[in-house]
C-alpha cells in the first residue's frame, strides 16, 4: 500500500517483483501509476488498484481533507481485500501515518524510506505505527540504528537498500528513443532526479565549462515547482552544453541512465536523512557499470567511494569537482569496475526471502 505515485518510488515496485520471484501473491494499492509502471506490475504477476485519490490545493484545510480521504478510502480497500492470514506491506511513513489506529491490530510490514529527523510530525506520528509492525525496513545502516534508538525498537529494522530489482525488457517508450537519438552515442555526463535550482549543479556545470570539455551535461527528471526550463536556461548560462531531456516514468528512465558515461549523486549535509542518504541512483548508475560523481558525505564516502565507484569530492568547490571528473575520465576503467563491485555488495533478494520466511507469507 502506498500513499502517493507509485512510479515515483522504485523501492516499492521493487519489493513487489521481488515478492512475486519468491512466489508471493501481491495486491498492490496506490493512489496514481504511471501506466509503464503498472505494465512492470502487472507482468510480474501481481494485480494493482489505483484509487486516483489527489491533493487538490496547498492550504492546510485541503491537507487534511486529503489525508481523510486516503485513510478512509485505505480502510475501505483493505476491509474488501484483506484476510487475516495476509500480511499488510506498508510502502512509505505516509502509507503508515495515515492509517495509524487502524492498522495496528494487523499483520504488517512498514517501510521507512527517510528518517524525518527534520519533520517533527511525521517523526511522531511514526511512533503511532513503528511499535506494533511485524517487521520495520528501512535502507541504510546508519538509518537503522537511529531509527532504533529513537522508538526503542526491540530489534534492529532490516536494512534494505534502494537497489532496482526489475528487468528492462519492457519496449522503449517514443520519448525515450527519440531523446536516446538525439544523444547521438556521444559521451555525456548524467544527473536524474528532482530539478529546481541548485547549487551543486550550478558548481558541475562550472566544473565542466573549467575542463573546457564538450561533455553534454544531460539532466533528467521534472520539478515539484513546474519550472523545469528555467532551471536548465540557467544551466546552460553556465555551461552552453547543458541538455533536458524530460520526465521518464520508472523504469524507462534507466534506458538513459544505461548510455551515460558519468553519473551524478549528491545531498546536502541539512539533516540526518540526508547525511545518511541512500539513494536508489547510485545502483541504478552501476549497474551498468557507470561510475559516480558524488559528493563528500557518510552515505555517499560508505558505498560510492569505499567500493572505489566514484569519487565524492567537495561540492562547494568547482575546481575539486573538475579534478575529480578529470580523474574518473582518466581512470574510467577501475571506476568502472568499483561500480560493479558497489552493485553486487548487495542482495536484496536474500533479504527478502528471509522476511517472507519469517513471516511466513507464501
Amino acid at each position: 500500500m502506498l500513499k502517493g505515485p507509485l512510479h515515483n518510488v522504485p523501492p516499492c515496485v521493487s519489493y513487489v517483483v521481488m515478492l512475486r520471484e519468491l512466489g508471493v501473491k501481491v495486491h498492490v494499492i496506490t493512489e496514481v501509476c504511471a501506466n509503464e509502471t503498472v505494465q512492470l506490475i502487472e507482468k510480474s504477476g501481481a494485480t494493482i488498484e489505483i484509487i486516483g485519490n489527489q491533493k487538490k490545493g496547498n492550504s492546510l484545510l485541503n491537507k487534511i481533507f486529503y489525508w481523510v480521504r486516503y485513510r478512509r478510502t485505505m480502510i475501505k480497500a483493505i476491509k474488501l481485500n484483506y484476510n487475516e492470514d495476509d500480511c499488510i506491506w506498508l510502502g512509505d511513513a505516509g502509507s503508515s501515518i495515515a492509517l495509524s489506529g487502524f492498522i495496528n491490530s494487523k499483520k504488517y510490514v512498514m517501510t521507512s524510506l527517510e528518517l524525518y529527523d527534520d519533520n517533527a510530525f511525521y517523526k511522531s506520528r511514526l511512533s503511532k505505527v513503528v511499535l506494533d509492525a511485524q517487521l520495520v525496513v528501512v535502507c541504510e545502516l546508519n538509518r537503522a540504528r537511529v531509527m532504533k534508538r529513537w522508538y526503542g525498537l526491540k530489534e534492529m529494522p532490516t536494512i534494505m537498500p534502494n537497489k532496482p530489482f526489475y528487468d528492462m525488457k519492457q519496449e522503449k517508450c517514443d520519448s525515450v528513443v527519440k531523446f536516446i537519438n538525439e544523444l547521438q552515442d556521444k559521451p555525456f555526463i548524467l544527473y536524474q532526479g528532482v530539478v529546481h535550482k541548485e547549487r551543486t549543479l550550478d558548481n558541475i556545470a562550472m566544473a565542466l565549462r573549467m575542463t573546457n570539455s564538450d561533455m553534454p551535461l544531460v539532466v533528467i527528471g521534472k520539478s515539484a515547482a513546474n519550472d523545469e526550463r528555467a532551471v536548465i536556461e540557467h544551466l546552460q548560462n553556465i555551461y552552453s552544453n547543458t541538455i533536458y531531456g524530460g520526465y521518464f516514468p520508472a523504469p524507462q528512465h534507466l534506458y538513459i541512465t544505461k548510455k551515460a558515461h558519468i553519473g551524478i549523486a549528491f545531498y546536502d549535509d541539512s539533516s540526518l536523512n540526508t547525511i545518511f542518504c541512500a539513494p536508489n541512483k547510485i545502483f541504478e548508475y552501476s549497474k551498468f557499470n557507470v561510475p559516480i560523481l558524488g559528493n563528500n558525505i557518510p552515505g555517499l564516502q560508505l558505498t560510492v567511494e569505499k567500493h572505489g565507484a566514484g569519487l565524492c569530492p567537495d561540492m562547494n568547490s568547482p575546481e575539486e569537482i573538475a579534478e575529480a571528473i578529470k580523474n574518473i575520465l582518466n581512470n574510467y576503467e577501475k571506476f568502472q569496475k568499483g561500480a560493479e563491485s558497489l552493485y553486487n555488495s548487495v542482495d536484496n533478494l536474500k533479504t527478502m526471502k528471509n522476511i517472507v520466511e519469517r513471516l511466513q507469507l507464501n
